[in-house]
């Protein structure tokens, strides 16, 4: 029964970990107005070898994936290693001041536990492309973790080069 309560508060943590940092881009949302045009021109088409090895699917639009930019891949790696490590000033060391402040000692410490021991066993991290979301690029990753369990959706919003919302499902 006590493993049973323990797992379910990890849950709970976990899910309060998102919920802040939803909060917190969404604060960040509601100060800010989104720019028309600048999430478009920070994007740049697929071309070259990439787009040629795209294949159309017969009922569908042609999906490019491309690599991941180099300072979001740099950001990804550092907050992973952050909750391997359990550094929280290492985690939010990357993040606009709204998801610094929403990020607490114990939400960080809950995650960390739930997930860290997972991540230092190894992982693949694929970059699966991004999106503009309100004036945000969300970076998409799959890890498929070496512990031969469940693998995790990372979408990481970023503004510039701050992170505004990272979340793991």
């Amino acid at each position: 029964m006590r493993k049973l309560i323990d797992r379910s508060l990890k849950r709970i943590c976990c899910a309060w970990l998102v919920v802040a940092v939803a909060l917190a881009a969404t604060a960040a949302l509601a100060q800010t107005k989104p720019v028309a045009g600048a999430a478009a021109a920070q994007t740049k088409p697929v071309a070259g070898a990439a787009a040629a090895q795209t294949k159309p699917a017969a009922a569908a639009a042609p999906v490019a994936q491309s690599e991941p930019p180099v300072a979001p891949e740099a950001t990804l790696n550092a907050m992973l290693t952050a909750l391997q490590t359990n550094s929280l000033p290492d985690f939010v060391a990357n993040g606009e001041p709204n998801f610094q402040m929403g990020m607490t000692p114990p939400m960080f410490a809950n995650v960390a536990a739930q997930f860290g021991p997972r991540l230092a066993r190894g992982y693949t991290a694929t970059f699966l492309g991004t999106l503009n979301q309100q004036g945000y690029t969300v970076h998409l990753w799959k890890l498929v973790l070496k512990d031969g369990r469940d693998d995790l959706l990372v979408t990481m919003a970023v503004r510039g080069d701050k992170v505004a919302g990272f979340f793991m499902r």
